[in-house]
């Protein structure tokens, strides 16, 4: 949240190039899309679950996770395109 709109265009382009995210149309008119992770997108979870945890018990973040909180979180447990998909 609180990105701009060229800021976030440029980033899921840059996603996308890599392989990380897919753009999938959900609406025609006007047209909207959506962004769900590859199987490559999948596998950095847990390189990213990793720095979580590491910043949740190294760091002074206002927000600290247990172990089983960011585990909730693998969108490798909530079906082939994440979670609320």
């Amino acid at each position: 949240e609180r990105i701009t709109t060229n800021i976030l265009t440029d980033r899921l382009r840059r996603l996308e190039a890599a392989g990380i995210v897919e753009r999938r149309a959900y609406q025609d008119a006007p047209p909207r899309y959506d962004y769900v992770l590859t199987p490559k997108g999948l596998d950095l979870f847990d390189v990213l679950a990793a720095v979580i945890r590491w910043g949740s018990d190294h760091t002074e973040c206002s927000v600290k996770l247990a172990p089983e909180d960011v585990d909730r979180m693998d969108p490798r447990d909530q079906g082939s395109d994440g979670p609320g998909r």
